[in-house]
């Protein structure tokens, strides 16, 4: 349930250009590009442009439903007696927190990596573990 949770899951990926990032999730807060005397708020590493999205929701992780999926099985079936409501109570409360997701391009602007920052712009983990 939790796996296939959140916004966005089939969105990031490395086949994705900027152009079709932006349109799906709108105009983004702040942008930059390597080279650019403006100061950024993240780093760019060894990408050439970010883009940042203030959004509300949960965006989808990698990982997610793991930890489920292995308590499940490591339990035969009876983890599910405490994982299902502990994942619709966590899918509720995740529907309305505030993120700033932080889109990565490389130099012909398709998707390199993404992180993702709570209210306070502390990282958060992106694993979904």
């Amino acid at each position: 349930m939790d796996h296939y949770s959140g916004k966005y899951r089939t969105l990031l990926n490395e086949d994705v250009s900027q152009e079709q990032v932006r349109r799906r999730i709108g105009t983004p807060s702040e942008t930059a590009e390597s080279g650019s005397t403006q100061p950024t708020s993240y780093e760019l590493k060894n990408d050439h442009a970010y883009d940042a999205f203030r959004i509300v929701g949960k965006v989808h992780k990698e990982g997610d439903g793991s930890a489920q999926a292995m308590l499940c099985a490591v339990t035969l079936g009876a983890g599910e007696l405490f994982s299902i409501p502990q994942t619709i109570l966590k899918l509720s409360y995740e529907s309305f927190q505030r993120h700033t997701l932080v889109v990565y391009y490389d130099e012909s602007l398709k998707y390199s990596r993404h992180e993702l920052y709570d209210a306070k712009n502390k990282p958060e983990d992106t694993s979904g573990y």
